[in-house]
């Protein structure tokens, strides 16, 4: 939607174009300037080979009933070298959008060599913006090519926007997300009467504030910015802008001076859409009439309408009627989400929409002042036996149970009902996400052997496990390359078992197959020996091999991993192995190791589990010391005796 929720736009664009389409409730409340993608490397402000040399905005709002605002912005890029970043910054893009109206631009690209290249809003091109198969927009993207840039060039890009209606501010950044910034600025003038609050992040520290005419003059500044280097799981470049976040008691939609007024006022625009559909005309779901309403609906809504991002004019904030939704198949997110509670509440389920901020949860820790724009989706939000239920009806496998990973964590806005207003949404505990691998090397008695391996996934790890067999639809070729990647050769063709799948309270599936596999022993130093045949590094311990981090590790989501081997022939003995079992834990990661040995047979269990959805780097030294223990314990080399 634009309250649009939407989901975020697939392709490349420029790292401010992403921040402004990114996620997709809303268009964001401003333009998109030339702006540069996040580079491969970090740059400096000495090395770059561009310089933001002054980034300044200025967001007026007007009136006593602030229902418009007018943004001015001003970019300053100083070119020193040539490198493939700079062809972004030849693309100066805008939006015009159903809030969003440019009203004058002029760009100056001023050479260091020749004559100055000067453009303004007449000479922009004009596209439909995000406008195929799954987007669609009436919102237009405004754009001007500028010949190529030389070293010494200064690109100078000024814009000013009107915003009406104006529905709160964003979350502001001081300086770029793709290259260095000298000095950036951000001010505010807003009427007196709107009681305006602020918060600040990331050290911006407070404002230079004066007051005239009944108006608050905010000024912030930042300078330099630089970004630190780029990690795995690591928090995006936002996390580490100077931010702003301003509040004010009124928007184009009512009273705004907390969350729950601005719950209530989104609320009140929103309210009439969910009317009742016709019994009549809803199709039995005979398969899961046991089933909870929360899930057979939401399972329902996910089967039978089709998601489609649509930004038309206000319908780009506000829902369609839920039999309207019902009656064409498809819809956005709010008109899923709105469809969804309709039929909720029809069999007398307490539940709310509910607006959600998607991105990593890595992302943007900082809780603003009330505003609409801080977030890009739309979900339901029900009361079950155990507290808040997030139903996310586009997401195709997303339960009740395990809401998908980039909203675990994520602030969100409960429009209705006795609680609503602000929340985060709640991580699912490691015990409902799991996944199970258990790998079976047998002897058939006959010299032959087989490897067969059983996958049982529950919560977020079967979910995309089912999403990846709606592509795949065939996992032999990829169970043969499992086998081979452990260490066992294929003599034959793998035999697959059915997919078991069943989706109720939590996903859950299970797969298996089995292929003949070479001799799996091992002659070492005149003695036979078995290698335990498991991948010897995995998710999540891969992710510790490094020696130094410099920023926190955020982890998709809570999980356990298990993973078994167990080695099977007859008269086959293991001397060394006794029967025991250890455990070990730092920062929010628990290992786990147990052997047992029988004659004729092997087990060896590992399991790995995610405790914590941040790993601090002041924990990472002790991260990989537990890294560096499973790993020993899980490839040793364990003796084995054969028959004669």
């Amino acid at each position: 939607m634009r309250l649009s929720f939407r989901r975020r736009p697939r392709g490349r664009f420029p790292a401010a174009f992403r921040r402004i389409a990114a996620g997709g409730i809303f268009l964001a409340s401003f333009l998109v300037l030339s702006s540069p993608p996040v580079p491969g490397k970090t740059w400096t402000v000495k090395d770059s080979p561009a310089v933001c040399v002054l980034q300044k905005v200025r967001v007026e709002v007007a009136g006593d009933d602030g229902k418009r605002a007018t943004r001015t912005e001003e970019t300053v890029y100083a070119i020193r070298r040539e490198d493939e970043v700079l062809d972004d910054l030849r693309m100066v893009r805008l939006v015009e959008a159903y809030e969003i109206h440019p009203r004058a631009a002029e760009v100056e690209l001023i050479r260091a060599e020749g004559k100055p290249v000067r453009r303004r809003i007449n000479s922009f091109q004009r596209t439909p913006f995000l406008t195929d198969a799954k987007y669609v927009s009436d919102s237009e993207l405004l754009y001007l090519t500028l010949p190529k840039l030389a070293p010494g060039d200064t690109l100078r890009v000024r814009t000013k926007t009107r915003i009406e209606p104006f529905l709160g501010f964003s979350v502001e950044f001081l300086g770029s997300s793709g290259l260095p910034t000298e000095r950036a600025v951000f001010e505010t003038v807003i009427p007196e009467s709107l009681a305006p609050r602020y918060k600040s992040f990331h050290g911006v520290g407070d404002p230079k504030e004066t007051r005239k005419g009944g108006e608050i003059h905010w000024k912030w500044t930042a300078g330099p910015v630089e970004l630190p280097e780029r990690e795995r799981l690591g928090p995006p470049p936002a996390d580490f802008l100077p931010a702003v976040s301003i509040g004010v008691n009124r928007i184009a939609w009512g009273p705004a001076d907390s969350w729950e007024s601005l719950a209530a006022t989104c609320w009140e625009r929103m309210k009439d859409r969910v009317v009742p559909v016709p019994e009549a005309t809803r199709e039995a779901t005979e398969d899961q009439a046991d089933l909870p309403p929360e899930d057979r609906l939401l399972d329902y809504v996910q089967k039978t309408v089709r998601y489609v991002a649509i930004e038309l004019g206000p319908g780009g904030k506000i829902p369609d009627p839920a039999p309207e939704v019902f009656r064409k198949r498809y819809g956005d997110c709010k008109n899923m989400a709105t469809l969804l509670l309709s039929l909720l509440q029809a069999e007398g389920r307490t539940a709310s929409l509910a607006l959600v901020l998607t991105r990593h949860q890595s992302g943007l820790h900082v809780d603003p002042l009330p505003t609409l724009q801080y977030f890009n989706h739309a979900i339901v939000c029900a009361q079950g036996p155990e507290g808040d239920e997030w139903l996310d009806a586009t997401d195709s496998y997303g339960t009740r149970q395990a809401p998908r990973y980039d909203i675990q964590g994520a602030p969100a806005l409960v429009l209705s009902g006795p609680g609503r207003g602000f929340r985060r949404i709640p991580y699912t505990g490691p015990s409902r996400n799991r996944s199970i691998r258990s790998l079976h090397l047998v002897d058939d008695g006959q010299g032959h052997w087989l490897a067969g391996e059983t996958k049982e996934l529950t919560g977020l790890a079967a979910e995309r496990t089912l999403r990846w067999l709606d592509r795949k639809n065939d996992i032999a070729p990829d169970f043969r390359k499992y086998v081979s990647s452990v260490g066992l050769t294929p003599t034959d063709s793998v035999r697959v078992d059915p997919v078991d799948t069943t989706k109720d309270s939590t996903s859950t599936c299970r797969l298996a197959a089995v292929v003949p596999v070479a001799y799996p022993l091992h002659y070492v130093s005149g003695r036979t020996v078995v290698r335990p045949a498991w991948n010897r590094d995995p998710y999540p311990l891969q992710f510790l091999k490094k020696r130094k981090r410099k920023a926190d590790l955020y982890w998709p989501a809570l999980e356990t991993f298990v993973d078994t081997v167990v080695v099977e022939a007859p008269g086959m003995r293991f001397p060394g192995i006794t029967d025991s079992v250890w455990t070990d834990e730092a920062a929010g990661i628990r290992v786990k190791g147990e052997q047992r040995a029988t004659p004729g047979r092997l087990c060896l269990v590992r399991t790995i589990t995610i405790t914590a959805p941040v790993l601090g780097v002041e924990s990472w030294g002790e991260a990989r010391k537990l890294r560096r223990r499973m790993i020993r314990w899980a490839t040793r080399e364990i003796a084995v005796e054969t028959p004669e």
